[in-house]
């Protein structure tokens, strides 16, 4: 019996390049890179929704996916990929273990570009094989990636309880804490800095007001241009002392802004308080 004949036949000249399937559904390539699929629509995993009470009815249809200039197509159990014609990597299906790579463990109808995946330096994704919940793919360059669930080591890392990224994420959060305290640091000798200025300002400022009561004559008498027994007072009304005291005043919130910046000092955390990492993707 033919398929899907509104899609293939004389008329239409479309041609199917490549078949595949996974626990129970498949996807067909065509000739124009439309990416056709049927079987069950549970998780997604043939690019649409369906509704409960019509879940066989649309199990038995066989529709395109929004896929976009697809050369090649390739399945997991319960999840899917294709490459385009830019050489970018595309899933959809279930993820509850990372397995479609995308950053997260939420399954998709549509297709979502893998952007870990992306070409680089020539060297692009040319195979892609999905177990039941990891994913292993293989470069044109001979390279392998693997993500997913690692629960029997078949991600090939070497263990079976994400120690390769939980030693990377300890390194990532030792950097952070070194950086601030680095930041701890440099904030205080800003903030001592500041506080010396301060302190010079008022000795400066004391200073010039003994001048003045020196300033007196044998006779008690005091010369003009002075303001008599008392210590001089800074006043912000008099032009010549406001900038003076504005500047021991800006200073002086400055210090204090400085102070208030200084993060606290944290420890970092040891290998085994750090949470086991569920899923992976390009390691």
């Amino acid at each position: 019996m033919q398929i899907a004949q509104e899609y293939f036949n004389a008329n239409t000249k479309t041609i199917l390049k490549k078949v595949v399937s996974g626990a129970n559904h498949t996807l067909a390539l065509t000739n124009c890179g439309k990416v056709i699929g049927w079987g069950d629509p549970e998780s997604l995993k043939i690019g649409r929704a369906t509704k409960t009470r019509q879940k066989e009815e649309d199990a038995l249809k066989i529709e395109k996916i929004a896929a976009k200039n697809a050369i090649d197509i390739f399945c997991g159990n319960h999840h899917s990929f294709y490459i385009n014609n830019k050489k970018q990597v595309f899933a959809w299906g279930l993820n509850n273990w990372g397995q479609l790579g995308i950053g997260s463990r939420l399954n998709t109808a549509i297709p979502v570009r893998v952007r870990e995946l992306d070409p680089y330096e020539e060297d692009y994704v040319v195979q892609i094989e999905g177990g039941e919940h990891h994913s292993i793919a293989l470069t044109k360059d001979g390279v392998v990636y693997t993500w997913g669930l690692n629960d029997e080591g078949q991600l090939g890392l070497g263990d079976t309880k994400g120690a390769y990224l939980k030693e990377k994420r300890l390194k990532e959060e030792q950097e952070r804490l070194k950086k601030e305290e680095e930041d701890r640091l440099n904030a205080e000798k800003e903030a001592q800095k500041q506080q010396d200025i301060i302190a010079t300002g008022a000795t400066g400022a004391q200073g010039e007001n003994k001048d003045e009561k020196n300033h007196e004559g044998p006779n008690g008498v005091v010369p003009e241009g002075t303001s008599g027994g008392e210590p001089q007072q800074i006043s912000n009304n008099d032009p010549e002392n406001s900038n003076v005291t504005q500047e021991v005043q800006n200073n002086g919130n400055k210090a204090k802004k400085a102070v208030k910046k200084v993060p606290k000092k944290k420890e970092a955390p040891k290998p085994d308080e750090m949470k086991y990492v569920e899923y992976f993707y390009r390691p």
